[in-house]
């Protein structure tokens, strides 16, 4: 009898932590970061006339700006 109560106690903390392990993979959810194709001449041409930066681009875009999306990026002065 004991040792059927210490069987089922294990299978509740086994059953438990990966209960526990799903919602972590769950909750730990991040957007994917969006990719941008590159730009033509003159869709280059235009953003330099206006001087919109890339991250002003993608606010108006409704994008993350590049600081958000993790990548090694540094803005051209």
């Amino acid at each position: 009898m004991v040792t059927f109560l210490i069987v089922v106690i294990i299978l509740l903390i086994f059953a438990t932590n990966a209960d526990m392990r799903e919602t972590a993979k769950r909750d730990s959810w991040k957007p994917e970061p969006v990719w941008l194709p590159p730009m033509t001449d003159e869709q280059a041409r235009s953003a330099q006339c206006l001087e919109i930066t890339d991250n002003e681009l993608r606010r108006k875009l409704g994008l993350l700006p590049v600081e958000y999306l993790g990548w090694a990026y540094k803005e051209e002065e």
